[in-house]
Formats: structure tokens, C-alpha cells, sequence
């Protein structure tokens, strides 16, 4: 970065007393993989697993996993085999040099092991982690030189999927390092409830387990679940709104996942609306709606280790003299006052006409804090609009001046903000950290009274406030 600084049940009891296990069960991967884990930690070590998926019969397997050279902060300490690979059915041999990990597993048992396509972890990798690996950084873990044979000595093709560290909370950690406890469960309850409130965005997100931007009783039964083996994956749909289409114009949306291993494949099941299609790799909702009525869908999203995730939506395909709206960006709102939702918006009519339409808002809940799709309909056409509402505790910006050149076609912006802030940028562009927490930059080329967007974001790369300002002089 840019600058320094439920449900009550008896789940909860059980998860007192369970442990996570390591080896989780996923649905089938695409093929048989190798796999590094992904991991996320703010502490000064890490275990990093890996796996090998979708293979029935193992009797060698060698490989490598490097950390760029380049890397500050991330030393390879240790390697320690895991399971059958660490009794006597296998040979191991494994060597460390610098951030480079060699290992090498050779059956040399009576019988075969049958791994039956079930994931089965090899071994875990453990890394020291150090103050010069910054929040908000992430390093790759890059696995290579993947040999291995099945039964009879066939050979065995892997695909790789490889890793990376990220200098974040673990999801469902929200008060931990060694992720998903009952105690988080009980805290996101104590937020819940108004007794104990999550302010920090970090946490907030880490305590988003299931990705719709706001906390509830369900992200800390979700929690309990996981510890109790009834969930295995916190993979979620982010997106929980999609607007309407109209008859016989273009229609772009977008589904996005989270907390999955990446890549995503989409499917649809039910009727998307007649015209539209969905891209399998992307999410993406694409097409020219034909007919006009309701068109309810569920999609259902599987990472690249098999976990799946769906959630249900449905699309009001109308008759509308409007095409095309704007799309609106995330606005802030202080807990428990007014939210100030615009009440114009820009569309385009059928032909090609641009105007300003009157907008009618659903209400919105500021009582606690996070994020929220609003939903909002298009004066009297039934066209409908959607909006990110960020529910926070304070004010970002403190201050904002804005200066004009009288002889350059330029603008000075100066920002000064909370010490939450830690990186600042116009349309984009950083702006440049003076200390005591101000921001400054040079505008150019953007006439006076255009909008400018900024961007504030916290220490570990979260944005915090996404803010649409009129470019002219204070």
C-alpha cells in the first residue's frame, strides 16, 4: 500500500469441542490435481497444505513449490509430510533451498493405497512470515516440475493449481489468526445484537462469511456449521440483486463469487430470460431480452476444487420506453442516519436519447453497519436501478479542497482523512500521501465541474468509500 499506518443450537456446543480437520471434503475437481493451498494470515507463521485431488491410485508423485525470489518477508521454514504419506507405505524424501521446496513420495508398501478420489492432503509447507511481508501483500506460491505414476507404474498427469499468502484476516477468523472458532461465531452475535460492534472493515469482511456485505445471525451459524462438518467451503454468490431487462435492448450483468478457489464455472438453473445468455467462465449475463415477463433462475457456481455455492434470482424482462441506466457506485452512509440516495439518474430511451429520470429508493437500514444492494424503480416505468449503500461508523474524509489553476487547465485536490485511510486515488490515479494523514494530486485534462471519482482504501487494500465529487473549486 501507499502509506503506513442464530440460531443458538446445539452446533454451537458441538463446535466447542471440534477441531477443523484439515483434509475437507469437496465435490470432485474437474481432473486429478495438485493442488497448493490458499491461505490468508496476520500472524507470524503459516501452514500451507497440499493436496492432491481426483486420483484413485498413487504410487509416486514429485514436485516443486517456489516463492518468487524476490520476496521479502515469506521464508520457507519447514515441510512436513501428512497421512499415508507420512507412515511407512511411503518413501519420502524432500529437500529445502532458500524459498525453494523439493519433494519426492515413493510407494513402496505391499499393497496399492486406494485414495478412492477423495481429497488427501500430502503434506503441509510452514512459512515465517515477517514485517516486511505488509498487510494487504500477497505471494504467490507457484507448484512445478509435477511427476507422478498410478497403478502399474502408468503414468499420472496432475494439473497444477497453485497458491498464495495473503496478509489478511482468514474468513471467519474475524478476531483470530487460526480462523473459523466458536468465538467468532459469538462475536459476529455480540455485533449482531448491538453489545460489541465490528467496526474495523477488515474484520467486517473477514466476518462476511456468507459475501452479501452485510453481518447477521447467518454468518455465525454458517461459522458453526463448518466446525461441525455440516458445511466444508465459505464459497458464496456476492452478487444478491440483478436489475430488470427491457424488451429488445441490450442487457449486461454480472454474477461474482467469493472465498472459492478460483477459476469459477456458472450455471444457470431455471429460465434466464429469453435472449440473455450466461457466460459460463466469467458470470456474466449478456444478451437482448425478447419477452416480456418474470423470469425466475438460480445460479450455482463451482470453484476450482469442486466446492459450489448457488443462489436464486429472478429478472423482470418489461415493455419501457428506457433501454439503458446508469450505473451507480457504492455510496457511504454514518450508522443510523439518513442515506442521501440520488434521485435522478441518467438512462437512454429507445432512440438514443439521453435524459433524467426520477428515481423511488427502497428504504434503507443504516442500524447496522456494512454493505447493502438497495433496489430502486425508474419513475413510473418499472424499470429498475440498484445500488451498493457502505454503512460506517465515520466520516473517511475529514476535509476536501479543491483549487483551480487561473492560468493551467488544472485542478489541485487536497484530501484530509481518518488514519483508517491509507491509500487515496482520483479516476484511478494515486494520489500522493504529504503525512498527517493528507492526500494530494494535479488534475489535468478534466473541465471544471466534471465529476471525479475517489477512492479511499484501508491498510490492507479494502476500500472503504468509493466517493463521486464535483470538480470545482471550494
Amino acid at each position: 500500500m501507499n502509506r503506513k499506518h442464530l440460531k443458538y443450537g446445539w452446533a454451537f456446543f458441538m463446535a466447542m469441542f471440534l477441531v477443523v480437520l484439515s483434509g475437507l471434503t469437496v465435490h470432485a475437481a474437474a481432473g486429478p490435481t495438485l493442488e497448493v493451498g490458499e491461505t490468508r494470515s496476520l500472524g507470524d507463521k503459516v501452514r500451507v497444505p497440499i493436496t492432491i485431488y481426483k486420483t484413485t491410485y498413487l504410487t509416486s508423485v514429485n514436485a516443486t513449490v517456489t516463492v518468487p525470489a524476490d520476496q521479502k518477508g515469506v521464508r520457507l521454514q519447514s515441510f512436513e509430510p501428512a497421512g499415508i504419506f507420512a507412515g511407512t507405505q511411503y518413501r519420502s524424501l524432500f529437500d529445502i533451498t532458500g524459498n525453494v521446496l523439493k519433494f519426492d513420495f515413493l510407494f513402496e508398501g505391499v499393497k496399492e493405497p486406494t485414495l478412492v478420489n477423495k481429497p488427501t492432503v500430502v503434506g503441509y509447507i510452514t512459512y515465517t512470515l515477517t514485517p516486511e511481508f505488509e498487510a494487504g501483500q500477497t505471494v504467490q506460491l507457484e507448484i512445478g516440475d509435477i511427476r507422478a505414476k498410478a497403478r502399474a507404474g502408468a503414468d499420472l498427469l496432475l494439473d497444477p493449481l497453485h497458491g498464495k499468502i495473503e496478509r489478511k484476516l482468514p474468513i471467519g477468523g474475524v478476531i483470530s489468526d487460526n480462523g473459523p472458532s466458536a468465538a467468532a461465531a459469538m462475536r459476529i452475535l455480540q455485533h449482531v445484537d448491538g453489545t460489541n460492534l465490528i467496526t474495523e472493515k477488515e474484520m467486517l469482511l473477514s466476518a462476511d462469511v456468507d459475501g452479501n456485505g452485510k453481518l447477521t445471525q447467518d454468518d455465525a451459524q454458517l461459522i458453526l456449521d463448518y466446525l461441525a462438518g455440516i458445511t466444508t467451503s465459505f464459497l458464496a454468490i456476492e452478487t444478491v440483486e440483478l436489475d430488470n431487462a427491457a424488451v429488445g435492448s441490450e442487457y449486461e450483468e454480472k454474477i461474482t463469487a467469493k472465498h472459492g478457489r478460483e477459476p469459477y464455472e456458472f450455471k444457470s438453473k431455471g429460465s434466464l430470460p429469453s435472449g440473455v445468455k450466461l457466460n459460463t467462465q466469467t458470470g456474466e449475463l449478456t444478451g437482448v431480452a425478447k419477452t416480456a415477463k418474470n423470469y425466475p433462475f438460480t445460479i450455482i457456481v463451482t470453484d476450482a476444487i469442486g466446492n459450489t455455492a448457488e443462489r436464486a434470482f429472478a429478472v423482470d424482462v418489461i415493455n419501457s420506453n428506457i433501454i439503458a441506466v446508469e450505473k451507480l457506485g457504492m455510496i457511504n452512509v454514518r450508522q443510523g442516519e439518513q442515506a442521501k440516495l440520488p434521485e435522478r439518474v441518467l438512462v437512454t430511451y429507445k432512440d438514443k436519447v439521453q435524459g433524467y429520470e426520477s428515481v423511488t429508493w427502497d428504504a434503507v437500514d443504516t442500524t447496522g453497519l456494512g454493505e447493502q444492494t438497495v433496489k430502486g424503480v425508474i419513475g413510473d416505468s418499472g424499470f429498475t436501478i440498484t445500488i451498493k449503500v457502505n454503512v460506517v461508523n465515520e466520516n473517511y474524509i475529514n476535509k476536501l479542497i479543491i483549487n483551480k489553476s487561473p492560468f493551467l487547465d488544472l485542478h489541485t485536490v487536497v484530501a484530509y482523512t481518518v488514519p483508517e485511510v491509507y491509500a487515496m486515488t482520483i479516476n484511478g490515479t494515486d494520489m500522493h500521501y504529504e503525512g498527517n494523514n493528507e492526500y494530494s494530486s494535479i488534475v489535468t485534462g478534466i473541465p471544471s465541474g466534471s465529476n471525479i471519482t475517489l477512492v479511499l482504501k484501508d491498510k490492507y487494500g479494502n476500500v472503504l468509500e468509493t466517493k463521486s465529487q464535483n470538480l470545482l473549486p471550494s
